[in-house]
């Protein structure tokens, strides 16, 4: 049914007009009053779609169904959100603006959940005339409704003419009871089965409505669970979304020596314990579902605080900050422990305490970034124990450096939302048929992806409709008597197993935002409103060289389409006659995506918050649409195409004499392949245009290469897995699972041909050093003209406590010539260690040794330089200063130095937004943090089509090779495919020296197992609790 919606305002003159007040703070930090003038109408639309009195003339039928009418008080929202926007009860709810404005100042998460809400929906208009098109029953138009209702412009419901919003309670609180009262008498004249509800929890405020509506027998003023007692006998399902009270299974008069954990220390215990130096906090950061560690400062000196066991542990999980007191021996008792836990809501039927694993241990997990490249190195000189050890007393740690603690109190928890499954319930268990019964709510046990995240109690009556689903699931509490947090689901993402419900995991897990673009957002591109093919214009030519007729080209990766660079060389003459040398015009263009993406518009603000593409096995989430990504802005062969051009004067010795920007246009002769350009390199029969000027390109990228390393650069290595698969080709995957009684559950996944390592050619290197000069020179370019504003990107020294690790582990296995003074002589190292005897017999171990050491660098940060004080140099490419220009289309950052760059050679004035620092320091940490987030999610991704591949193709028995050796596992890199995992070690068969460090077969004394060792490994996929594990396990000989 569509409407056309007219300007006049429905049945209603303007009354009056009052000013609306409020304090708002600007980008730039100032403090201001905001007046706005609010005109306040004498009638308006109720909203409700099944309104006899608003919308009669348009209502095909009478409905006789009970229409229950929620008002939501403010203090529901901020504790009760995802009941609010998601129960199938709540079919009519209003909003009024005062709430609205209430959540905006207080709760930014929930007023953009709620928004987005909104925005998903059609709703009657309240204050603008209606006129159908399509009379069709409007009782159809929306099954739950989501009413904004204008209270402040209302004469009815408007609290007052001068509203000082400094009370937001007060005024969202009141609002409500004029808008209930309105609705009332409204709707009293209708003969709609109507009953109305208004939720609360302050006791306050349903004194207040008690004694303002208490005459109304239909009015009923309820908290939460009180409204889902009215309604559950024609909403089954409707409450799942509420948090579970433990109070309602667990006693409330329990005394304390029936509490699985300590209760936590007061506020005053804490703060006099900082103050004494006798407590410590900091930000937890777990290594297993059992085991943390914060990094604290005592006297000038950092120490890390071992946290092992659940107790020890105390109800914090993953990134909350924590206050922390050391003890002498660790405080572990798991014997204890379990013995508690089996009279915990019966857990010990639901699953086998004794088979909790460590996170990681035999497996490839899912959102397991333990090893990732960015991560320490991890070389321990203590034993870390298994989850469930009963041993824990045993682990020794290193002296004045670690120390072991116990979790007294939480000063802020990180509860978010987590993505996994239900342990399944076994057919054979009497709870069984129990869960198929949704009238009452039964409690599961939800698993978590994340292997640092403890499982869940949630409490659900859609038991059997959920089993076997991939769930979204948030914790609302955890309570002392509680062995397991309790939480809720706030949704569905498909079922388990299938390739499209496991990407959606990836990305809710990583927080990457791949809705569609909204309309406004597509209303940005230049053919919007045609559909015919994008060209440029006379207006598009202004300001522009024109490069038509050179010979430019892109070199790109198989399947690229969002084609950000390309390249030319061409010969000019030297200045000097006589010289002998040859001089080159060097050019990178790069897209200009500026011209199309204009500061403060809707596809600027999108692109933003996305900050950067991100790139899956499987599919690629753009920051910015398609036909930007791949067609207008893309460098694509034969079109003429907008760019911005870096241009050097360079010679064959990499001697720079001259260089600079500007905007051109490009058309674009070849889109090679990095394999297609390399055999044109190495063709030596072919002399075309092409192959001479890929052949120059190739020559002076070798010096500069060379003048990087001589500099310091530091060629670094990370194990990068390419993925192959018939996309013509589905396969249906059959998972079974013992613990559902061998139910088959069919699943479409993709046909993997071929998981293999990456192998870099001498063309990636050709356009990485061309690229990274654009860079360079950029940066030199913008931070001498806007020294104060610039957006650049800096790369902080390594963890050298990790390299010294690393130096004392390599000198153990024959390496004794590595050195890591500064960035210089870790690069000669590098280069040095290849004349190694055991590299020269393993070439394979030089690879490995620089995986290693990337381990030990910090991650690389963009940075404004407005507020930073840390430097700017790269220590990874040994670069006094560095920016990124090269890939606007994919990356935000690179937009930001466009308009950096454009003002800087007076093109166009910079955007005044650029000058808040305030702005820029946001913009830095959320491009920060988002780049992170798609870099693990491609790595997610990954994992789990090598884990597909297993799935479809069995075990896999190959070669692997030792890269980190601990008391009970080994970290095992496998050549063949290019990924590592960490392999299990019975450690009743070995013995763990970490001095050396090996392990030795008890059994057998020859038997060792060393860095570098090769091992024969078996590779196969695990479905346990829907954990898509891919686990290694050591072939004896």
């Amino acid at each position: 049914m569509s409407f056309k919606v007219e300007s006049d305002l429905v049945r209603s003159n303007t009354l009056k007009s009052y000013n609306k007040y409020y304090i708002k703070k600007t980008r730039r930090g100032k403090i201001r009053k905001v007046s706005n003038e609010i005109y306040v109408r004498n009638e308006i639309l109720c909203g409700l779609n099944f309104c006899t009195l608003c919308y009669g003339e348009y209502l095909c039928i009478s409905n006789q169904k009970v229409r229950n009418i929620v008002f939501p008080n403010f203090d529901i929202f901020n504790k009760y959100s995802d009941f609010i926007l998601e129960d199938e009860s709540l079919n009519h709810v209003v909003i009024p603006y005062s709430i609205l404005d209430y959540l905006s100042e207080t709760d930014r998460t929930v007023i953009n959940k709620l928004r987005n809400k909104l925005r998903n929906q059609n709703e009657l208009p309240t204050f603008k005339e209606i006129e159908l098109t399509n009379k069709s029953n409007l009782l159809d138009y929306n099954v739950n409704q989501y009413i904004r209702f204008p209270d402040t412009q209302f004469s009815e419901t408007c609290l007052n003419n001068s509203i000082s919003r400094f009370n937001f309670e007060d005024c969202a609180g009141n609002s409500i009871l004029k808008v209930a009262s309105w609705f009332i008498n409204h709707l009293s004249k209708s003969n709609a089965n109507i009953r109305f509800y208004i939720l609360t929890e302050n006791e306050e405020w349903v004194k207040k409505f008690t004694s303002y509506l208490s005459s109304d027998s239909k009015c009923f003023i309820v908290n939460p669970y009180e409204y889902i007692n009215f309604v559950s006998n024609e909403y089954v399902n409707s409450g799942d979304k509420l948090p579970f009270k433990t109070s309602l299974v667990n006693d409330n008069s329990q005394q304390e020596n029936n509490f699985i954990f300590p209760e936590y220390a007061s506020e005053r215990e804490i703060l006099q314990g900082i103050d004494r130096g006798a407590l410590f906090k900091g930000i937890l950061r777990m290594i297993s579902r059992n085991r943390g560690e914060i990094e604290v400062s005592n006297k000038n000196r950092k120490m890390t605080i071992n946290i092992i066991g659940h107790l020890n542990l105390n109800r914090s999980i993953d990134g909350d900050l924590v206050v922390v007191k050391l003890d002498e021996t660790l405080n572990c008792d798991e014997k204890n422990l379990k013995s508690q836990i089996k009279s915990e809501l019966e857990l010990d039927q639901i699953e086998d305490f004794e088979h909790s694993e460590i996170a990681g241990i035999g497996s490839i997990l899912l959102g397991d970034d333990d090893y990732d490249e960015n991560s320490a190195l991890n070389i321990q000189n203590i034993n870390v124990q298994n989850t469930e050890s009963e041993d824990n007393n045993s682990s020794t740690f290193s002296e004045n450096t670690n120390f072991s603690g116990r979790v007294i109190g939480v000063l802020s928890r990180n509860w978010g939302e987590y993505c996994g499954s239900l342990v399944p319930i076994n057919s054979n268990d009497d709870r069984f048929n129990i869960c198929n019964n949704t009238s009452t709510r039964q409690h599961r046990i939800f698993v978590p992806i994340d292997p640092k995240i403890p499982k869940i109690i949630i409490h659900t009556k859609l038991s059997s409709i959920i089993e076997n689903q991939r769930l979204v699931v948030v914790i609302d509490e955890w309570d002392c008597s509680s062995f397991y947090p309790t939480g809720h689901i706030v949704g569905v993402l498909g079922k388990a197993g299938d390739l499209e419900t496991e990407t959606s995991v990836i990305l809710r897990i990583r927080d990457i935002n791949s809705s569609e673009f909204s309309p406004s957002v597509l209303k940005c591109l230049p053919n919007h409103d045609r559909n015919d093919d994008w060209k440029p214009n006379e207006i598009d030519f202004r300001d522009r060289v024109d490069l038509r007729n050179k010979l430019v080209f892109s070199v790109d990766p198989p399947g690229c389409k969002d084609i950000d660079d390309a390249l030319s060389i061409e010969l000019i003459n030297p200045n000097d006659d006589n010289s002998q040398e040859n001089w080159y015009l060097v050019s990178v263009h790069i897209a200009d995506v500026t011209h199309f993406v204009k500061p403060n518009t809707p596809i600027d603000d999108e692109a933003s918050r996305r900050s950067n593409t991100c790139y899956l096995v499987n599919k690629r989430i753009d920051m910015l649409p398609e036909e930007l990504t791949t067609n207008i802005c893309s460098l694509v062969s034969n079109k003429d195409r907008l760019s911005f051009t870096c241009n050097w004067e360079i010679n064959e010795n990499a001697e720079i004499r001259n260089v600079y920007f500007n905007k051109t246009i490009i058309n674009s002769k070849y889109s090679f392949t990095y394999l297609q350009a390399q055999n044109i390199i190495d063709d030596e029969c072919d002399n075309s245009e092409i192959a001479i000027s890929l052949r120059r390109l190739m020559k002076i990228s070798q010096v500069l290469r060379k003048n990087r390393i001589s500099r310091g650069a530091i060629e670094l290595a990370s194990s990068e897995v390419k993925v192959d698969f018939d996309e013509s080709r589905n396969l249906y995957q059959d998972l079974n699972h013992n613990d559902l009684g061998k139910e088959q559950i069919s699943s479409v996944i993709m046909n993997i041909k071929n998981v293999y390592a990456y192998n870099y050619l001498n063309t990636n290197s050709m356009v990485e050093e061309f690229m990274l000069l654009a860079n360079v020179s950029v940066a030199r370019q913008i931070i001498s003209k806007f020294p104060n504003c610039c957006l650049l990107r800096r790369h902080p020294e390594p963890k050298y406590d990790q390299l010294e690790k690393l130096k004392h582990i390599l000198s153990k296995v024959g390496i004794t010539n590595f050195s890591y003074e500064n960035s210089l002589s870790l690069s000669n190292s590098l280069k040095n260690i290849l004349d190694s005897e055991i590299i020269k017999k393993n070439p394979i171990i030089g690879k490995l040794v620089r995986i290693l050491t990337t381990r030990t660098m910090n991650q690389a940060l963009y940075f404004t330089t407005c507020k930073s004080v840390e430097g700017t140099f790269h220590y990874g490419l040994a670069e006094e200063i560095y920016t990124h220009f090269t890939s606007p289309i994919r990356r935000y950052a690179d937009i930001i130095v466009h308009r950096l760059l454009s003002a800087s050679i007076g093109l166009e004035p910079l955007c005044e937004v650029m000058f808040d620092k305030d702005y820029m320091f946001k913009l830095s940490n959320t491009l920060n943090k988002n780049k992170r987030n798609a870099q693990m999610a491609g790595r997610d991704s990954t994992r789990l089509f090598i884990y597909l591949f297993c799935k479809q193709n069995g075990n896999q028995e190959t070669e692997g090779i030792i890269i980190q050796i601990r008391d009970d596992s080994l970290l095992i890199f496998v050549p063949k495919f290019g990924f590592e995992g960490i392999a299990p070690i019975d450690k009743r068969k070995y013995i763990f020296d970490a001095n050396v460090p090996y392990l030795k077969n008890l059994e057998k004394e020859t038997d060792t197992l060393k860095l570098f060792d090769k091992v024969k490994v078996s590779i196969y996929a695990s479905d346990e609790y829907f954990q898509n594990k891919v686990m290694i396990n050591i072939i004896s000989d």
